[in-house]
């Protein structure tokens, strides 16, 4: 949710709903996301009537791990969402195929060098 949202109340009770199990659980049937808590998964990720074999996901949750956050998380997602906006704005619509190698590549150099390149074109022009 917007930080700035105009119903900060309602936003905050969206946010707890979603994330709780019925929520979650909703979200999930409805087919928006995997549900970020194992009991809902298990309980209602196996369908019978899919073709996948949806057992082994489940079976590879106990092995799953989450990273932590590192030093330049922030910046990764300064650069992901520069060119997530620039894919999904009405006003840009920049091809998917041309925001992808350019958000990898300054991704790379970002972990590689520790900031963000001096050359990258999400930056403020001066």
């Amino acid at each position: 949710m917007a930080g700035r949202s105009k119903q900060p109340a309602a936003s905050w009770e969206f946010m707890k709903f979603a994330n709780g199990s019925d929520g979650q659980a909703m979200l999930m049937q409805l087919g928006y996301n995997f549900s970020v808590r194992k009991s809902v998964a298990e309980k209602i990720f196996v369908d019978p009537k899919s073709p996948q074999s949806e057992e082994r996901w489940l079976a590879a949750t106990k092995y799953q791990h989450f990273e932590p956050l590192n030093e330049v998380y922030t910046k990764v997602r300064q650069v992901h969402n520069y060119y997530w906006n620039q894919v999904t704005d009405e006003n840009v619509r920049r091809p998917i195929t041309e925001a992808v190698r350019p958000a990898d590549e300054t991704v790379n150099k970002l972990y590689k060098g520790g900031d963000i390149p001096a050359d990258w074109e999400g930056l403020p022009q001066q």
